[in-house]
C-alpha cells in the first residue's frame, strides 16, 4: 500500500477525486467507484487482472491518497500469485498524477 500526501484541500471528496481521475485517464483506464470494498473508494482498471484501488484519507491538516495494486476482478483476486503480478504501469501512472497534485 502506498500513500501520497497531496495539496491539502478540505473540500476534496472521494467523488471529486474520482472525477479528476476519470478526466485524467479517460480512454486509457476504466475508473469506477467500489461499493463493496472496505477502505477503497474507487478502482483504476486496466484489465480484470491489472488495476489500482484508491482511497481518499482526509485529515484535518492534510489530504492523503492511499492506493494499492490488486486485481479488480474478484475471480482473479482468488489466485494469490496473480495479485502480485501486473498493475505496475497503472501504479506508475497513478503515482505520477498524484505527484502533480501534490506539487500544485
Amino acid at each position: 500500500m502506498a500513500k501520497i500526501e497531496i495539496r491539502h484541500d478540505p473540500g476534496l471528496t472521494k467523488d471529486k477525486l474520482l472525477d479528476l481521475f476519470q478526466k485524467k485517464f479517460q480512454g486509457k483506464y476504466e475508473i469506477y467507484p467500489t461499493k463493496s470494498m472496505i477502505n477503497r473508494d474507487f478502482v483504476v482498471k486496466k484489465s480484470a487482472r491489472s488495476g489500482i484501488f484508491v482511497k481518499l484519507d482526509q485529515k484535518s491538516d492534510k489530504t492523503v491518497v492511499v492506493f494499492n495494486k490488486d486485481c479488480p476482478s474478484v475471480f482473479w483476486r482468488s489466485f494469490p500469485i496473480l495479485r502480485m503480478m501486473g498493475g505496475k504501469d497503472v501504479k506508475a501512472d497513478v503515482e505520477a498524477f498524484l505527484q502533480t497534485m501534490a506539487e500544485s
